[in-house]
């Protein structure tokens, strides 16, 4: 919060802030963020809620702008809904047409606009029931994944439930990666946006781990459509392949 009060000058016109990450599943105080703008009337804040749509509970009070994507609540990839509050203007970035009230030229795609809808109904069904299962969920991985040898938990603090981020010390993150889609496990070594790139991603950087420590990290997602026994299946599988590369030294 220090931080974020420093950086606002004179021309700052929007703090956009992702509410939880998406690789370490830390959960932003957004709340503190709406009250330190409150002393900044022409600030604009904008929340990336990508990740927090169906799983922890939205307040849009003193949000400008949210958005949501529908591949995170098991939606169709590529649709995605900005939450806009009356009073901001926004530049259209397509010209052309009064489509989308002014804001994009073009004609909608409706039967993406109906999918998304009725997506976003079954995501927050039951939504107190989906949420008390998956802490459950992942407090048992993280209690599994403790009883392994040289696996530090990277994850801590105000976090998702849905993400785990952990690291195999002494392992790369690659081999272990592979080895477990053999055995038809998928998980990830970080955010899908940074994964084309080698070095440690910048969210490990930024939490100051040892160098061993950021470069094994692995991101494990679970959800309310995750079962214990897959849970189960991915530490036996993951114990297997860690046993296995140490063999191959």
């Amino acid at each position: 919060m220090h931080d974020l009060k420093k950086s606002i000058r004179n021309d700052t016109i929007l703090v956009s802030v992702m509410c939880i990450n998406n690789e370490v599943g830390s959960i932003q105080p957004i709340e503190e963020i709406k009250n330190v703008l409150k002393d900044h009337p022409l600030v604009k804040f904008h929340v990336d809620m990508v990740q927090a749509l169906g799983k922890i509970k939205i307040d849009l009070k003193g949000i400008d702008c949210a958005s949501f994507s529908a591949h995170k609540i098991n939606g169709l990839k590529g649709s995605g809904l900005l939450f806009k509050r009356k009073s901001t203007t926004l530049v259209p970035l397509i010209n052309g047409g009064q489509q989308e009230f002014g804001l994009r030229g073009g004609t909608s795609n409706a039967c993406t606009y109906i999918v998304l809808a009725k997506t976003l109904r079954l995501a927050l069904e039951n939504f107190d029931q989906k949420e008390k299962y998956v802490s459950k969920l992942n407090k048992y991985l993280i209690k599994e994944l403790q009883t392994i040898p040289d696996v530090i938990i990277n994850t801590g603090g105000k976090v998702s439930s849905h993400i785990v981020n952990f690291s195999c010390i002494g392992y790369k993150p690659e081999v272990i990666l592979h080895a477990l889609e053999e055995k038809d496990i998928l998980i990830s070594t970080r955010s899908a946006c940074s994964s084309k790139t080698s070095d440690v991603s910048r969210v490990m950087q930024q939490l100051h781990l040892p160098d061993e420590v950021a470069k094994s990290a692995l991101r494990v997602s679970i959800s309310d459509l995750t079962k214990e026994e897959e849970i189960d299946k991915f530490i036996y599988c993951l114990k297997e392949v860690l046993d296995s590369i140490k063999k191959q030294r």
